[in-house]
């Protein structure tokens, strides 16, 4: 009876004109986003080797002038672009992807890239896509199918079979989940394809398990918006009606909720402007003498404001994961290593790297027996002149990404999020339709 009932609703769903509309807006989404990513992605590789290049280039040279001089320079670190960004971008464009660094202090983070200003919006990237359509289709394929059949009489001869009522709705729901695959599954190949034809680069390594990830939360989160509508539509006898409902959740979930991080960042967790922390820093310069105090000083002021612009983002997330659509973005955030969470990590990596410097500094310095030893930032004449003798002594930094199973723990409360929202929409949509009068 199962099978049946199942493809008899697949059938008409296949020729119904939403599905096809909605198939070729999703899959020329996949295919568009993509190649924007691709052309994006080159010449970000490009400039990160540019930068990697340029600092091997800042190494050397300090090594040659003296150790004293790692305690000045300005070295800088490049965050390499993620290669599944073409899945979910994370607004990676809006967050620095450079540092400046000695020996003696992290001194700012920055935007290395030449971006346009104006790109600083959403990726056409997978979460994107399924997301925005992707959400929109499973509503439109699913909210007349109980009050749509009711109006045309198929429900009553359905149930007049002595059917089981949850059969019927699991056909249904497993019915809108296979139609929905569709679309995406040929999405992700064309844009797999893109990927790999539109260029050089070719499909990154890796990305197997990233892509595995993000296809089971788009999933999950389809899965929410279908159990929704199947709710929805066994709560009335008007599919119009139903529709209408639809809408409107979907409008403040979707929509209104999910874009709503950078107003509710800015109420709750207000970030200095950038000028503010300009003065403070021009301030320590001026009443700040000791030079140990005034790097103390000047990392502090650095590492309070890059913490509150970290805090500010992180407020709006727990804030706004709350829509399924919003879990589903972070989590694939999460999964693929962009956004917030990958900055973070550069910044963690970034320090470390400043530590590393410092060690080694103290490691040479040790070495002549005719220095005084004492290292003060910007002050020469405390430690070792000398030259370094070995240049491959020096450390050098690789970013270093996080395993899987760290980034699917970041992801916890996202994917806790989605199956609740699974749950309580398909507990209503069972408990409605095994009281709804089919007449």
């Amino acid at each position: 009876m199962l099978r049946a009932i199942l493809s008899k609703e697949l059938l008409e769903h296949l020729q119904s004109l939403r599905f096809a509309v909605g198939f070729v807006l999703i899959v020329t989404l996949f295919a568009a986003g993509s190649g924007v990513w691709n052309i994006r992605y080159r010449e970000e590789v490009e400039k990160y080797r540019d930068g990697v290049e340029e600092l091997e280039k800042t190494l050397k040279l300090t090594g040659r002038s003296g150790i004293m001089e790692f305690t000045m320079m300005i070295a800088t670190l490049h965050l390499p672009p993620s290669p599944a960004g073409f899945m979910s971008g994370g607004y990676s464009h809006g967050l620095p992807n450079a540092v400046n660094v000695n020996a003696s202090q992290v001194q700012k983070f920055e935007q290395q890239a030449d971006r346009n200003p104006l790109l600083f919006r959403r990726d056409l990237d997978w979460t994107f896509a399924i997301g925005l359509l992707g959400t929109l289709l499973a509503l439109l394929v699913t909210y007349d199918a109980v009050a749509g059949e009711k109006e045309r009489g198929s429900l009553r001869q359905l149930m007049a079979n002595q059917v089981p009522r949850d059969l019927v709705l699991w056909s249904k729901y497993l019915a809108s989940m296979i139609i929905l695959s569709v679309p995406l599954l040929a999405g992700g190949v064309v844009s797999l394809l893109v990927v790999s034809l539109g260029g050089s680069i070719g499909i990154p390594d890796g990305i197997g398990l990233p892509l595995v990830g993000v296809a089971f939360s788009g999933l999950l989160c389809i899965s929410s918006f279908v159990w929704l509508a199947l709710f929805v539509s066994s709560r009335t006898a008007n599919s119009s009606f139903a529709l209408l409902v639809l809408l409107m959740v979907w409008a403040v979930l979707v929509v209104f909720v999910s874009n709503s991080g950078g107003l509710i960042g800015n109420r709750l967790a207000p970030v200095p402007r950038a000028s503010d922390m300009q003065r403070q820093i021009e301030e320590i310069w001026r009443t700040t003498r000791n030079g140990q105090e005034q790097e103390a000083a000047l990392r502090a002021v650095r590492s309070e404001y890059w913490r509150q612009l970290v805090r500010q983002i992180e407020v709006a997330q727990q804030i706004t994961q709350y829509s399924p659509v919003s879990a589903f973005r972070y989590l694939s955030e999460a999964i693929c290593s962009t956004g917030i969470s990958r900055f973070r990590l550069f910044a963690d990596q970034a320090d470390r790297y400043r530590q590393e410097l410092f060690e080694f500094v103290e490691r040479e310095d040790a070495k002549d027996p005719e220095s005084s030893h004492k290292l003060v930032p910007g002050h020469q004449g405390t430690i070792s002149a000398k030259r370094v003798e070995h240049m491959d002594e020096i450390p050098r930094f690789r970013f270093r990404e996080d395993q899987l199973g760290t980034r699917l723990q970041l992801g916890t409360q996202s994917i806790v999020i989605l199956l609740l929202y699974n749950l309580v929409f398909a507990t209503g949509a069972f408990w409605s339709f095994r009281r709804y009068d089919v007449r």
